[in-house]
């Protein structure tokens, strides 16, 4: 347990720092990307979450990591920010497939660069191949029972379509009904 902490811990850290460069990428001020990260490194639920062994630190860090590459691909247009996102988004998928909305300003940078021609090019493929090795790496058991996975996959997604008790910003009376 005290391994698994001390990954979410460094998960936690490299948090703040995905802040700071997103915020230097997107302002280009470094005291964005500071102040920016100095409130994440302040948080007290980015701090409690870090100590913790779930996969909501993991999902944090890949969602920023996500943004990293789409400010890069808004801005510079290059190759290795679309792999970048691809293996973020893979990574991302694997922690918490619940994730995956993300995609969504993803898909708005790419449109706001170049319209619909940048959705369809041979980077949004790399991008698509870069994100399924990304999610076989860390979820080899995809390649062992692929329908029991995407059968888990899609009980997650109802579950949290149907609703997530305690999460719904309701939690007084959540816990009032128990």
């Amino acid at each position: 347990i005290l391994l698994g902490r001390y990954v979410s811990i460094g998960f936690g850290v490299g948090s703040v720092l995905l802040v700071y460069l997103i915020g230097r990428r997107l302002i280009t001020a470094a005291a964005a990307g500071i102040v920016a990260a100095l409130m994440l490194a302040v948080s007290p639920d980015a701090v409690y979450h870090s100590r913790l062994v779930t996969p909501d630190t993991f999902v944090v860090f890949f969602v920023l990591l996500t943004f990293l590459g789409a400010g890069g691909i808004l801005k510079y247009f290059r190759r290795r920010d679309y792999a970048l996102v691809g293996i973020a988004l893979g990574c991302l998928a694997s922690a918490k497939i619940s994730g995956l909305v993300v995609v969504i300003p993803v898909l708005m940078a790419l449109l706001q660069r170049k319209g619909w021609r940048s959705i369809l090019n041979r980077r949004m493929m790399g991008l698509f191949a870069a994100g399924a090795i990304a999610y076989v790496v860390t979820t080899p058991y995809v390649l062992v029972d692929p329908i029991k996975v995407v059968s888990d996959n899609l009980n997650e997604v109802r579950h949290y379509a149907d609703g997530h008790p305690g999460m719904e910003g309701e939690t007084l009376a959540y816990a009032n009904s128990r």
